[in-house]
């Protein structure tokens, strides 16, 4: 099992207003999982070290052309569209920019918190 992960996020997310208590959300660490299989923190070091010979950036998603030059938002939609099609998500009526909504309410079925969902998703009252 790899170690935890620090994600620093450098840009205010385009839904989120930041206040100075919540700054802590632009720095949150992701720890691994004991089943390595669905580990995000073995997959997400696996892909940084299969990249690293063509990686010329510090963001974490980067393009496949071989340049190692970071991934624009457009580019990483395409790929979670791709993922979601594979998976057999209908991406006709399920797009890249509905994750957070379904993810939001899958947790909300499984009973976490309302306050905290809303605070994972960066949503206010």
């Amino acid at each position: 099992m790899g170690d935890s992960l620090l994600f620093i996020l450098d840009g205010q997310p385009k839904t989120y207003s930041f206040s100075n208590q919540d700054q802590t959300l632009l720095e949150f660490w992701v720890h691994p999982f004991h089943d390595e299989c669905v580990c995000p923190v073995t997959y997400l070091n696996e892909y940084i070290r299969h990249t690293a010979p063509t990686r010329h950036s510090p963001k974490v998603f980067i393009t496949t052309t071989g340049q190692g030059l970071p991934a624009r938002p457009m580019t990483i939609s395409c790929w979670i569209t791709q993922l979601m099609s594979a998976a057999g998500i209908d991406t006709q009526v399920y797009k890249a920019r509905t994750t957070r909504h379904v993810s939001s309410s899958s947790a909300a079925l499984k009973g976490v918190p309302m306050d905290a969902i809303m605070h994972a998703a960066g949503w206010k009252n």
